[in-house]
C-alpha cells in the first residue's frame, strides 16, 4: 500500500489518501495527475483539507515549545 511507504517528511500525517491529497507511486503518478488536471471539485476539496490539516496539526506556536524545550534541555546537560 503507497500510503505506508510514504511515511517520511510528514506526508502521513497530513496526507490522507482521497481525503486531503493523492497518494501514488512512480506507476500511479501520471494518473494521480491527470485526476487532479481534470477535476477541479476534488482539487478543491483536497486542498481545503489539507490546508485544514496543516492548521490543525502544524501550529507554528507548537513547533516554538518543541524546540523551546529540546533547546532547554540541551542547554542542562
Amino acid at each position: 500500500h503507497v500510503a505506508r511507504r510514504l511515511r517520511v517528511g510528514g506526508v502521513a500525517e497530513i496526507v490522507a489518501h482521497e481525503v486531503s491529497g493523492i497518494l501514488a507511486n512512480v506507476d500511479g503518478l501520471r494518473d494521480a495527475v491527470l485526476r487532479l488536471v481534470q477535476d477541479e471539485s476534488l482539487r478543491a476539496s483536497l486542498g481545503n483539507e489539507a490546508q485544514r490539516l496543516i492548521h490543525e496539526r502544524c501550529a507554528l506556536s507548537d513547533y516554538l515549545l518543541i524546540h523551546e524545550r529540546l533547546y532547554t534541555q540541551l542547554l542542562a546537560r
